[in-house]
């Protein structure tokens, strides 16, 4: 009948629209399913792993917080580490290029400065690095503005009172040949900064007090600058060897020079005296000889004389030494 006609009809169509158009859409979801299932495992374990990384960030900046804020020994023994690895950043080596914990000893007194970097002429750089920066932390947790104020130029004083001492140490004047400056380095440009904007006139009063005041950037490119003092001097060293080598084989030339001498001489007079032995012998000895020949003596046998050649071969002059000098 019409109707089931109808009916086929449209359950035909509905089977095709099912299998062009809504299974290859269903095919198409499931695989984003996937895709998405797997970008939020992704998703969780990078959140995991910042958040382990920022678990030993926070640890490292406790420990560094502890340490800057610590005794005495500890901000020390931390600023000694830092100025260390900032030596060998530069390529510098303990023993060789620096000294560290050295002590020296003037008329009347004595110290010992966390570094003394070597200069080529035998000299060195007194480096002190234990300068406090307490009150400088402290000023970064307040919420005060006030209290801030004040421990800022807490800062500013400690940072100060640092020049003085250092000043008053007179490192510079303890080492040997010294650079006649002490450097004060601080272990962040923002410490520096800080101090300077409290006591504008500190750089110039550590300045006439014989004291540089570096930060890492500042230290980098003095150690730099070191560092290419003593390539320079290696360099002058190496051609002021190489000139040495030169003269001494120039004076081995000039030696070998006057043996040659000596064995020209030698054969000129060997060539002569052998030329005047032919002539002797061409001149007496073989007509004499020919008269000889000419007497037939029963038993004896004929002899017939050699000749011999004059060299007609000149010697070629030595070099004159004098030429090169």
């Amino acid at each position: 009948t019409f109707s089931a006609l109808a009916n086929n009809a449209l359950t035909a169509n509905r089977d095709e629209f099912v299998n062009q158009t809504l299974t290859p859409l269903q095919d198409k979801i499931n695989a984003l399913a996937t895709v998405a299932s797997e970008m939020e495992g992704k998703r969780e374990n990078a959140y995991e792993a910042l958040n382990n990384q920022d678990s030993e960030l926070a640890s490292a900046v406790t420990g560094l917080k502890t340490a800057l804020s610590g005794s005495s020994q500890q901000r020390g023994k931390w600023g000694e580490i830092q100025l260390e690895n900032l030596v060998k950043l530069c390529g510098m080596s303990e023993h060789c290029d620096f000294d560290t914990q050295r002590t020296i000893r003037g008329d009347d007194h004595e110290g010992r400065p966390d570094m003394i970097i070597k200069l080529p002429d035998g000299s060195g750089i007194p480096v002190d690095s234990k300068v406090s920066c307490q009150a400088y932390l402290s000023a970064l947790e307040t919420d005060d503005a006030t209290q801030r104020g004040e421990l800022l130029k807490q800062h500013a004083e400690a940072v100060r009172k640092h020049v003085k001492d250092l000043a008053r140490k007179q490192y510079a004047d303890t080492v040997e040949k010294s650079f006649n400056y002490t450097v004060m380095h601080m272990n962040a440009e923002q410490f520096l900064a800080a101090a300077c904007t409290e006591k504008t006139d500190l750089l110039v009063e550590a300045l006439e007090g014989r004291v540089l005041i570096t930060t890492p950037i500042t230290l980098v490119a003095l150690l730099h600058t070191v560092r290419v003092y003593h390539q320079d001097k290696r360099m002058a060293e190496t051609v002021d060897s190489v000139l040495t080598e030169c003269k001494t084989l120039w004076g081995r030339i000039a030696t070998f020079v006057d043996h040659l001498g000596g064995i020209h001489k030698g054969l000129k007079t060997a060539v002569g005296s052998y030329n005047d032995a032919v002539g002797s012998y061409e001149s007496r000895v073989v007509p004499q000889g020919k008269k000889v020949e000419e007497i037939e003596a029963p038993g004896t046998a004929t002899v017939s004389f050699p000749k011999l050649e004059i060299v007609d071969e000149s010697l070629r002059e030595p070099p004159d030494k004098a030429v090169g000098e």
